[in-house]
């Protein structure tokens, strides 16, 4: 219990801080996407890395609406549910839908200094 109330006070002074940025939320995205794609690695669902250090380096080429749409983007592929070989193209449509919000909503400029180009 008492983990439990250390971990929401931690989160809820990050919050104030502002500590947290949205390459933070995307790192965390991605890793939990990794996690959730393994059981489908022997199917050949390729994990997916993300750079948070150049995100964090460049994330001033980007507006707030941009920050926010990959925010929910981030969002997205944490809610994802778990892979398993029998839902494979289950999983890749899902996780093609969340990419496909960011349609529009992130320009050249900030998507080249996330994530390169």
């Amino acid at each position: 219990m008492k983990t439990k109330i250390f971990g929401v006070v931690a989160v809820a002074m990050l919050a104030l801080t502002g500590c947290g940025n949205v390459c933070d939320e995307l790192d965390n995205a991605f890793e939990a996407v990794e996690e959730k794609a393994r059981p489908c690695a022997s199917a050949g669902e390729e994990p997916t890395s993300f750079n948070t250090n150049q995100c964090s380096d460049n994330l001033e080429d980007c507006t707030d609406s941009e920050k926010k749409a990959m925010s929910d983007f981030a969002k997205c592929l944490r809610e994802l549910p778990e892979c398993t070989p029998a839902t494979q193209e289950n999983f890749s449509n899902a996780t093609l839908g969340c990419l496909l919000s960011l349609s529009g909503k992130v320009g050249e400029t900030c998507g080249n200094a996330i994530i390169g180009g």
